[in-house]
């Protein structure tokens, strides 16, 4: 990941309307998962600067956050007190060797790593028996654009790609899998489709600031999506949500 995406991170991370709505997509689908369970250690893999480590001191006792990044690690220790944060790079560096988990978070990061299946095999070593895994990752091949490129991105999943690669693991049961940020999908397709056909915002990421009266409004939009997981599955979003359990 290209240190201007970490600055992004950081300028954006706590306050823009999808960071925000991803996190609660993210809390819903570990409280649906985890029944109201409180897990004794929870990991943040990829954590970049915090904030979703932040969120899982809701559901385990003991937060450890994990990213390759000196960047990341730098940022997420000066604003996230009571965590632990190590540098390591995931699958193949673990933060506490021989430790389990009973609640990992990859927000974002299985399309970061070119062997999903060795990541999600990791994962499930990790794992307590009985432990819940969330993963988001972004949606559609045909969503790929320079942000995808500048982020260090190696794929973009279908629900029927995420599903495979995960039955690749028998020991993970999967609770869940559904597309997200549905609601804003046309717009968002819409746009990255204009820009990828008119070569437009070459080497630009996605993030910028909007209006606060605006990144309001789409924060609510995305996050309210929360109430209705429970009930339909999306047809198409802009991301994936999913949750496994381990056997």
């Amino acid at each position: 990941m290209e240190l201007s995406a970490y600055q992004d991170l950081h300028l954006f991370e706590r306050e823009h309307w999808w960071f925000v709505g991803r996190r609660r997509i993210i809390e819903w689908a570990f409280c649906d998962a985890l029944g109201g369970r409180i897990m004794a250690r929870a990991l943040d893999v990829g954590c970049g600067t915090g904030w979703n480590s932040r969120l899982l001191k809701k559901f385990a006792r003991e937060v450890v956050g994990t990213d390759v990044s000196s960047t990341a690690w730098n940022l997420a220790t000066s604003r996230v007190p009571g965590v632990t944060m190590v540098i390591a790079s995931f699958p193949e560096e673990v933060p506490e060797p021989g430790r389990h988990y009973g609640c990992i978070l990859l927000a974002d990061v299985l399309e970061h790593i070119r062997d999903d299946g060795a990541a999600l095999r990791k994962v499930a070593e990790l794992l307590e028996p009985g432990g819940v895994a969330c993963f988001t990752v972004p949606a559609f091949p045909f969503l790929w654009s320079n942000h995808d490129r500048i982020a260090g991105h190696w794929r973009r999943y279908t629900k029927t790609s995420l599903i495979k690669v995960i039955s690749t693991v028998p020991s993970l049961a999967i609770v869940r899998v559904q597309y997200c940020n549905s609601f804003l999908f046309p717009a968002v397709a819409a746009i990255r489709l204009i820009k990828k056909w008119f070569r437009l915002g070459a080497g630009e990421s996605d993030l910028f600031n909007l209006p606060r009266s605006i990144n309001t409004v789409l924060a609510w939009i995305f996050g309210a999506e929360r109430y209705l997981l429970q009930h339909i599955s999306f047809p198409f979003g802009v991301s994936l949500v999913c949750t496994v359990i381990k056997k």
